[in-house]
């Protein structure tokens, strides 16, 4: 009893102690540079690409306050800068209520190519501003004050000094000194430095860029760790340096760096991703312990709304960690600033507990209240259950324990044909949570595993599979609404319209990092289906769906805006005509660093007879090349920066879509596809080699229930039979009986013979037939 207790007591704890979040992305094309910002992060200062000096704030927008560089904002709105001066030269200058002050330079100091002293940041209370001066085409620090003016800091060792940071009440100010490397150091009023080291030994590189308000921790980049080029790091005087690492990167070089610090201890800043030069915007906080990348923490936390962005630097941070400013590319993959904005909300509620105080789901919601959360032990729940308009979380134990793999599978609503298995129809809005579960065994109009009306749940760590409906066998969501898949596979329903999926009717649902596979339609759209919505796909894999008609993979009818990026489309269809996207009318597509492969007929494909279509890819993968977009002479197809080479997946003969480390998915614009990589190097196949052979590959899954997948390849145009037996020789069904083209091809099989009767469980031989080649292999179907 008390073991059950503690265990109560840790679930209501882990439970309880799960935030929300709210989020939005601000974007800022006038302000490419963001480059500091008020402590609130209301207001932020820096420049863009045409050399404007450029200000924003959330109730003013964008303004232009010059030729130059903000780079620092007060709480008290003193600005400090270096802009262009009426001599055509870059001087320090302090804008106050709207006036613009140049600031002069050091004693002695004159102008070198142009540039004549720099305003590079001022204290959270405005009354000091740090920079540097030339002189003799050298640099040598300064802090500036409205009693003192400019006060050289001087030179170190008769070499360049640079100061960029200062501490909320003037006193610290930090930059780098040259020494034998360019050196982080710390100046007082006195001009007395400290050289702060590095995590290498003998060599002292690095620059401070934050200090915070009370001075006492200092953020930058030195010479890093073992491993690290350069790392991004956080001092202070107790504990010296300490390094932040550098997240996974397929760069030459490990390269960091901290460009801001808030009060809370989040730093910001970017890491080198690739190479030549790409890098990407990362973030440590206590809790990461590291730093990572800072889209995918986003994406952890549920801002489903950064996917499509593309997040290069971030460079400034409110005091609270919870606004964020850089640059980088929006959706459309145009140069911007932006701010991001987190906002944590309302505590959860009351923890209702399935079935040791509730009997089913359904009653437990029944009871619940906005923001309670019903928590699953695992077993399997005969029931069918509708949330009712409550935004509630319900989870199984991965909720509190993780092992999301393990509690998903253990852990079943199994709707016995009854029905939607899961409903959510009445305004449910993105607090209603589902967590963690296999939703099976539905039957219904629409939405065999889960239906939606007029809502936007979050979805996560979901397995949707062997459903069926007339319209949208896994999912069917319509009505006005933005749910969110995060983590959730689709597999093996079946439907008259969207085998997996089906949107419509502004269902415009983000889909990130899930797998859509094995799903068949009788009529269109086998993965998904599309009518009059704008889902966004983010690091999907669709494979291996049918239909009976247009659109294996995904089917777009009419008024769809998809967004496709790093994403996986294979193997849809089962014979020459499948196709990975097929689009009917005025449906528009962007589609960014993703795979189409595999496909018996065109990759994509437009109607001929309804109204055109638009497609614009970019640094993708298609077979064939741009030959594998069928435009059918209806619409445009916008192709830059894609490739034709073999993706080199690792094993799809057996469903394993990552790729090998050789694979060109990994050396343009970053990762292409849903998948990493998964194996060695794999020797390049040249097709018409590999051709030269019929083949027939072991089916895949298997065993299997009730659909797998037979692949074969055809290495000349032929008559072909495909053909399933049972274990006493008798044909049980004719899968394929024509003449097909050369290529590799696929069909799949549902378990049923030729009238459409399921057949009983057992082993099953299948065969392919050609003039000339006869191969015979098993397979195992399990009930």
């Amino acid at each position: 009893m008390i073991n059950r207790i503690i265990l109560l007591l840790l679930f209501i704890g882990l439970v309880s102690a799960q935030p929300t979040y709210e989020f939005e992305i601000i974007s800022i094309p006038s302000m490419e540079t963001p480059l500091r910002m008020n402590g609130a992060g209301t207001k932020i200062v820096g420049t863009n690409f045409g050399g404007q000096a450029v200000y924003w704030s959330d109730s003013t927008g964008v303004q232009v306050l010059g030729i130059g560089e903000l780079w620092g904002i007060s709480e008290n709105n003193r600005i400090f800068a270096e802009l262009e001066n009426s001599d055509g030269n870059w001087e320090a200058a302090l804008i106050e209520n709207g006036e613009t002050t140049f600031l002069g330079n050091i004693g002695g100091g004159n102008t070198c190519d142009a540039f004549y002293s720099h305003g590079l940041g001022i204290s959270t209370d405005g009354s000091t501003g740090v920079g540097m001066g030339w002189i003799n085409c050298g640099t040598s620090a300064f802090y500036w004050t409205d009693e003192d003016g400019i006060v050289e800091l001087g030179q170190y060792q008769g070499n360049s000094t640079k100061a960029q940071a200062v501490s909320g009440d003037g006193q610290v100010i930090g930059g780098w000194a040259q020494t034998s490397n360019r050196s982080s150091c710390l100046w007082d009023r006195d001009g007395n430095i400290t050289l702060l080291g590095s995590l290498q030994v003998g060599n002292d590189y690095g620059e401070v860029h934050v200090i915070t308000h009370d001075g006492t921790q200092v953020g930058g980049y030195c010479a890093g760790s073992t491993g690290n080029n350069v790392e991004g790091y956080i001092w202070t005087a107790a504990g010296g340096i300490t390094g932040l690492g550098v997240p996974s990167n397929s760069a030459a070089t490990n390269v960091s760096r901290v460009f801001d610090l808030s009060e809370n201890n989040v730093a910001v800043g970017e890491y080198l991703n690739q190479t030549p030069v790409f890098y990407q915007a990362c973030i440590y906080t206590q809790e990461t312990g590291e730093f990572v990348n800072l889209r995918n923490y986003l994406l952890g936390l549920g801002m489903v709304e950064i996917a499509d962005w593309d997040l290069h630097r971030a460079l400034c941070v409110s005091d609270d960690g919870n606004t964020i400013a850089g640059y980088g590319k929006d959706p459309s993959n145009n140069w911007t600033g932006w701010v991001i904005q987190v906002i944590q909300g309302e505590a959860p509620g009351d923890v209702l507990l399935v079935p040791s105080e509730y009997a089913t789901i359904q009653e437990a919601i029944n009871t619940s209240e906005d923001r309670d959360t019903i928590l699953v032990a695992p077993g399997t729940y005969q029931e069918n259950i509708n949330y009712n308009g409550k935004n509630i979380v319900i989870g199984s134990y991965a909720l509190s324990y993780g092992s999301h793999e393990t509690f998903m599978n253990q852990t079943i609503i199994d709707g016995s044909g009854n029905g939607s298995v899961v409903t959510l129809n009445s305004g449910e809005d993105s607090s209603a949570v589902l967590y963690g579960f296999t939703i099976q065994n539905g039957n219904s109009e629409y939405g065999g595993g889960i239906m939606l009306e007029s809502a936007e749940p979050a979805l996560r760590y979901l397995l949707i599979q062997n459903n069926t409906a007339n319209y949208g066998g896994g999912v069917s969501a319509r009505y006005e609404g933005e749910p969110v898949f995060n983590f959730v596979t689709v597999q093996n329903n079946t439907a008259g319209q969207g085998g997996g999926m089906r949107l419509k009717d502004d269902s415009d649902a983000w889909i990130n990092n899930c797998t859509i596979s094995g799903n068949v339609s009788t009529g269109e759209g086998g993965g998904i289906y599309c009518n009059n919505a704008s889902p966004s796909l983010f690091g999907t894999l669709i494979a291996n769906n049918s239909a009976d008609e247009e659109g294996d993979g995904i089917y777009l009818m009419i008024n769809c805006s998809l967004s496709i990026n790093t994403s996986t489309i294979v193997n849809n269809g089962a014979e020459n005509s499948g196709t990975g996207l097929y689009c009917i009318t005025n449906c528009n597509t962007s589609i960014y660093t993703s795979v189409f492969w595999g496909h018996g007929g065109p990759e994509i494909e437009f109607d001929s007879t309804s109204s055109p279509n638009t497609i614009n890819t970019q640094f993708s993968i298609y077979e064939g090349g741009i030959s594998g977009i069928e435009t059918n002479g209806n619409g445009e197809a916008y192709y830059m920066d894609n490739s034709d080479e073999d993706p080199l997946f690792c094993d799809p003969d057996n469903g394993n879509y990552m790729v090998a480390s050789n694979s060109p998915c990994l050396l343009i614009q970053g990762q292409i596809g849903a998948l990493g990589v998964g194996c060695d190097e794999i020797l390049p196949i040249v097709k018409d080699l590999v051709l030269q052979v019929f083949t027939l590959h072991q089916n895949y899954p298997n065993p299997f229930n009730p659909n797998t997948t037979l692949r074969y390849d055809l290495p000349e145009d032929v008559m072909v039979n495909i053909t399933i037996y049972d274990m006493m020789g008798r044909r049980v069904s004719t899968l394929v009986s024509s003449k097909q083209r050369a290529g590799h091809k696929s069909v799949q099989w549902n378990a049923t013979n030729d009238v459409g009767v399921p057949v009983s469980a057992g082993m099953y031989f299948y065969a392919i037939q050609t003039s000339d080649f006869h191969l015979v292999k098993k397979m195992i179907l399990l009930k």
